[in-house]
């Protein structure tokens, strides 16, 4: 959990730095602002594992717990600030993860048989943050989202509701003379429980992969 704590720290001296950067101008023509569509793959685990997240009669044991391939879809607006970008848009996103170990079946000899599944989830999310371009061509990104969950998997365990924070650095190359593309690594995560009922550890998710997005010029 320190590894979140210290993420959380830095992401807010980030939007403090920007906010003390920002200069509005809505009247400033050179100003550009920018939407962008993104589709981001990669992976998402959670702290602390194993999380249980179905409750069992006679309960389970050896569990293990492992990354799995998870993917985010974004649309996004980036406001001109002059020297920083604000961004607000929404997300769609999973946050799956890889279970196996052994669940009881009451049956001898053994009385345990080992399983296998994906814990699979699917969220939401509206997100507003900032933009800080680095050069010419280098962006970092700070994002808060809130996210909802929109299957109904494990209602009685996860909360509806989460909230992430999510950083980006990317690399803008131009296309056309209102097209570009953009390129970036991305890590987000929980940074409040996305359970409302625990049976062993609460439920902290967290992503991590690559993004592609293609950006169009407004005005």
């Amino acid at each position: 959990m320190k590894l979140k704590l210290f993420f959380v720290l830095m992401s807010v001296l980030f939007f403090d730095f920007s906010f003390s950067q920002t200069q509005i101008n809505f009247d400033n023509k050179d100003n550009l602002n920018y939407i962008n569509f993104s589709f981001g793959y990669g992976y998402s685990f959670l702290y602390k594992n194993p999380v249980i997240f179905h409750q069992y009669f006679e309960g389970v044991k050896k569990v293990t717990q492992n990354p799995n391939l998870s993917f985010v879809i974004e649309l996004s607006f980036l406001k001109s600030l002059r020297k920083n970008f604000l961004k607000f848009g929404l997300q769609y996103s999973s946050k799956n993860i890889t279970e196996s170990g052994k669940s009881w079946t009451g049956r001898a000899p053994d009385y345990y048989e080992n399983y296998s599944r994906i814990e699979s989830h699917d969220y939401l999310g509206v997100f507003i943050g900032f933009r800080k371009p680095i050069g010419k061509n280098i962006f970092l990104d700070n994002d808060f989202i809130i996210e909802k969950k929109i299957d109904d998997k494990n209602n009685y365990f996860l909360s509806r509701y989460g909230l992430s924070d999510r950083i980006k650095l990317g690399y803008k190359v131009k296309l056309y003379k209102k097209f570009n593309l953009e390129f970036n690594g991305f890590f987000s995560s929980a940074i409040i429980k996305y359970n409302i009922k625990k049976f062993n550890k609460n439920y902290f998710p967290y992503q991590y992969g690559l993004e592609v997005s293609t950006q169009v010029e407004l005005f």
